[in-house]
């Protein structure tokens, strides 16, 4: 990984369908693993962190909604991911969703 230096760098962590406040210290943690501190997607913010709730199972199809609009933003532009996951949750799981971002968070900037 270090070797290859990606452009990009994606981390889900397990499903919880309760908000997890953990987004800043998983990227921390990414930054302080071994020789991904000198990462040029760490450095520039192109780290996108998920709970699994809102990216696997059932919610992959909004998973790869999301990594297509990180990856070619030029081409998925007007596609709102957010939008998708929350007609999701609110529609065909019939619960409330606190705020998009208590479950993903894209790269930064």
């Amino acid at each position: 990984m270090v070797l290859r230096d990606p452009q990009f760098v994606m981390h889900e962590f397990e499903p919880s369908a309760e908000p997890a406040d953990r987004f800043d210290a998983l990227r921390e943690g990414l930054e302080a693993r071994p020789g991904w501190g000198g990462l040029d997607a760490l450095a520039d913010g192109r780290v996108a962190i998920a709970n699994g709730w809102a990216t696997s199972a059932l919610g992959k199809s909004i998973g790869a909604v999301y990594l297509a609009a990180w990856l070619h933003p030029e081409q998925m532009d007007g596609v709102k991911p957010d939008d998708y996951l929350t007609r999701w949750v609110t529609e065909f799981q019939d619960t409330e969703l606190s705020d998009v971002a208590d479950y993903v968070q894209g790269p930064l900037g």
